[in-house]
């Protein structure tokens, strides 16, 4: 089983500081959330897709959703769960 999650609007801020802090908590949720699993991954400057691989996919993408949930709507940012 293969399941996406995809982040977008990351190029909505001008702070070029204030966007790396955001793509380091975006990429510390994605370690957490995917240890030790098959992944896909793919970045631009305005989205993060990530997939995971196994058994539990779907459950580990929930969990990262619910691990960005804050910071998302914080830096009103949108997911989907589907690859670009």
């Amino acid at each position: 089983m293969l399941c996406y999650l995809t982040i977008d609007g990351l190029d909505h801020t001008d702070n070029s500081r204030a966007a790396i802090r955001l793509r380091g908590q975006i990429h510390a949720a994605i370690r957490s959330a995917t240890e030790d699993r098959l992944t896909t991954y793919h970045t631009t400057e305005s989205t993060i897709t990530i997939g995971i691989h196994g058994h539990d996919a779907q459950e580990r993408i929930n969990q990262l959703r619910n691990a960005l949930g804050k910071l998302l709507a914080k830096n009103r940012l949108a997911l989907r769960e589907s690859p670009r």
